[in-house]
């Protein structure tokens, strides 16, 4: 990941230093202009020369044709995976839906490819214990996060209270410990929304059902070391900011806005499977 430039000009346009510094998600804000006033005293205390502007300059940011073809074999191992799934008696579909960041990328890329796929933005719940769960499933802000925000359309389109019939809900997390995973399952239980058609499963768990051969083994394991292990990269091209689960005890206004530099990577894994679904 590129660290931006930030420059310091002087009345006069011209430049007086360079430094390089980590804004974190702050890349993801940088889409129409050249160049962003900061007006962060943190930042500001940098350089305090009296008349001289604090700008930072957005890396030029691209995605390469290698990184869309890596997502769409890790999508097809994955996918592989999931339909080796024995479905129960009764259910003849699945919706696949990542929970939080970790599988955004995976989810869309499989949406591509034509599955029915979600994203419930949220994270950082590996952590939290049952009376923070509790408190944050009974909040109004987490209520109307999920029967209005997250089930609108227009958002992701995901309705936890209108469950389609014969559909089995797969919810997936990239987890370590399993403690993210096994939270996120009680919190929709004390948000009420406890189903039968839910089921929560791992990553790797799929991952390891879909791969074939060493060579399958050895590319999902350096693609999710590159990509979803490293918190860098897998924020760089997510469909998703990061969405803490405490920020609804703030009461905080949810709205999600794209990245575009995901944009751009949906846009060329589209042509890249277009092109490979016409040479067949």
């Amino acid at each position: 990941m590129q660290i931006p430039s930030v420059k310091m000009l002087n009345s006069k346009g011209n430049s007086v230093s360079d430094k390089k510094i980590s804004f974190g998600a702050l890349p993801y804000n940088l889409e129409h202009s050249l160049y962003y006033q900061i007006k962060s005293n943190d930042l500001w205390n940098l350089h305090k020369s009296g008349n001289d502007m604090l700008l930072i300059e957005p890396s030029r940011r691209f995605v390469s044709d290698n990184y869309a073809q890596d997502c769409i074999k890790f999508a097809e191992i994955f996918k592989n995976g999931l339909h080796s799934i024995t479905l129960p008696k009764g259910y003849d579909k699945i919706k696949f839906i990542s929970i939080g960041q970790s599988p955004a990328v995976l989810a869309e890329t499989l949406g591509i490819m034509g599955l029915d796929t979600a994203i419930f933005p949220i994270s950082k719940l590996a952590k939290l214990n049952d009376k923070q769960l509790k408190a944050i499933a009974k909040s109004e802000s987490f209520q109307n996060y999920i029967k209005t925000y997250l089930a609108n359309k227009d958002t992701f389109g995901l309705n936890l209270t209108a469950i389609q019939p014969h559909t089995k809900y797969i919810f997936c997390d990239y987890t370590v410990s399993g403690s993210s995973l096994k939270n996120f399952e009680k919190l929709l239980e004390f948000a009420g929304l406890k189903n039968n058609n839910f089921q929560f499963i791992d990553m790797e768990t799929i991952l390891e059902k879909g791969t074939k051969c060493n060579s399958d083994i050895a590319f999902v394991r350096k693609f999710l070391a590159d990509n979803i292990q490293t918190a860098t990269q897998k924020k760089l091209y997510s469909p998703i900011f990061t969405l803490d689960a405490l920020s609804f005890l703030n009461k905080l206004h949810i709205d999600l806005k794209p990245n575009p530099l995901f944009n751009k990577l949906k846009t060329l894994m589209i042509d890249l499977l277009r092109k490979k679904i016409k040479n067949i």
